[in-house]
């Protein structure tokens, strides 16, 4: 009840500064003497919200917010397309700037190299991401993929771009990467289908997570665990939640001991890869649900961490589809979504807006 009352405190307050622009504001020899009248609006605006809440017009207890319909949210996105990257502005979807990485220069290992694609992750605030950037050899089913850091100014131009910010993966595919709200901690996932003398838990899937400032690495691996999707982050910087063969489940990459089968279960019978996204505050989780066979209807169900239990349907559609990609921003109170189908598009509470007409886009912010 009092996260509810200060959510709706601070949407309250956050309209208001919204209407305060540079030239609304006059020189400090001009300002008129304050009005007692304007000085109690957004007091008294914020009043009423409490007021109503206090009489009642208030969700149950165990309903969680709302996505907000606030104006708000980061400011800008990456993309990768068939044009290659892109910022973008994450209220329009209009190109601030373009982004060319540095020449991938593959090793001998990897013979006949040809690019094989981007992964996108953000710390959610629209200003820092990270780029997967794959490439695999015609010849064999090995690959590599570097990474790279880049940073944006308040214009959406690109401001900063550090190649390789830490070892390149090599050997299998990589299929998802994420990094923690505040930069540092960079989880990625792999095939693992390559099996060597050495690999006693091949074949299965690994996650890694490398700490940025180069403390450490840590990796995680499960015999015949399957493909793992859709990485995404907690607030808390340990919690991570993913998909792997027909479960959604979370992962606390700080216990003692931690292994990938020991992760819990969320959600069960749910059909892969899909779009999977946990919120900030670790609490819930949000599902892409595929269309089944005699139901056309795909949609994003929102699901309690703790036991599983379905809360609510955030967004549907009732074209056949499967979701690439749905993604919380740092307050969890904004989405990226894509499924494949329909072109990339915001959704803010029951609003949603379309960021870009193409259908085959990677995105996050």
């Amino acid at each position: 009840m009092i996260n509810r009352i200060e959510q709706r405190l601070q949407d309250a307050f956050t309209a208001g500064a919204e209407l305060v622009r540079p030239e609304t504001l006059r020189p400090a020899d001009a300002v008129p003497r304050p009005r007692r009248r304007r000085i109690l609006a957004p007091a008294m605006a914020a009043l009423v919200v409490v007021a109503l809440i206090g009489l009642g017009i208030e969700d149950g207890p165990d309903t969680p917010p709302p996505v907000s319909t606030a104006a708000g949210g980061p400011r800008f996105l990456l993309t990768a397309g068939s044009d290659g990257l892109a910022v973008r502005d994450a209220r329009t979807g209009k190109i601030t700037d373009r982004v060319v990485l540095p020449p991938a220069l593959p090793p001998e290992e990897i013979p006949e190299a040809v690019p094989s694609g981007y992964l996108l992750t953000g710390t959610g605030y629209g200003t820092t991401f990270f780029v997967g950037q794959s490439m695999m050899s015609r010849t064999t089913p090995k690959n590599i993929t570097w990474f790279h850091r880049l940073r944006v100014d308040d214009h959406g131009k690109v401001a900063e771009l550090t190649k390789d910010v830490f070892f390149a993966a090599f050997g299998d595919r990589v299929t998802s990467i994420a990094v923690s709200s505040d930069g540092t901690r960079l989880a990625y996932s792999q095939d693992h289908k390559l099996c060597g003398t050495d690999m006693d838990s091949c074949p299965g899937a690994r996650i890694v997570v490398t700490e940025l400032s180069g403390r450490y690495t840590r990796t995680w691996t499960s015999k015949g665990f399957g493909n793992i999707w859709s990485l995404s982050w907690a607030a808390d910087h340990r919690t991570l939640a993913f998909a792997v063969k027909s479960e959604i489940r979370a992962f606390d990459t700080a216990a003692f001991e931690a292994t990938l089968r020991t992760s819990r279960v969320v959600v069960r019978d749910v059909a892969t890869p899909t779009g999977v996204a946990i919120s900030p505050d670790a609490r819930t989780i949000l599902v892409g649900r595929a269309s089944s066979s005699s139901d056309r209807r795909s949609s994003i169900e929102e699901h309690a961490v703790a036991n599983g239990r379905r809360i609510r349907t955030v967004y549907s559609t009732n074209t056949a589809a499967r979701w690439t990609l749905v993604r919380y921003d740092v307050s969890g109170r904004h989405l990226l979504i894509k499924d494949t189908v329909h072109p990339l598009t915001r959704l803010d509470g029951n609003r949603t807006t379309t960021l870009s007409p193409a259908d085959s886009l990677l995105a996050t912010w």
